[in-house]
């Protein structure tokens, strides 16, 4: 039996759940793995962990997609987290041009 070696979705998978990270969806797309959270409290989970300074999309109709860039354990992730244009996470951050 032949072992297949681990996709980058895998690893962030088990890195997430190992470290008890939260998230709704993991997929990777051209080498960056990325992760979907259902709030600005989880992309927080992840910066408390791993760091990085959270940036901001504005979407359309009051909303804004948050993105964490981060680089753990040979892989590069991007946390994001969609939420209404007057929220953002705990500490401050940079907003996005």
């Amino acid at each position: 039996m032949a072992l297949r070696s681990l996709t980058p979705t895998d690893r962030a998978t088990t890195l997430a759940d190992h470290n008890g990270l939260p998230h709704q969806r993991i997929d990777d797309c051209d080498g960056v793995v990325h992760v979907f959270t259902a709030s600005l409290d989880h992309l927080d989970a992840w910066r408390a962990l791993y760091g990085g300074q959270p940036t901001a999309l504005p979407v359309g109709d009051g909303a804004t997609v948050w993105t964490l860039t981060i680089r753990a354990h040979h892989l590069d992730i991007h946390v994001h987290a969609l939420a209404l244009a007057i929220e953002e996470p705990i500490t401050p951050t940079q907003t996005a041009a």
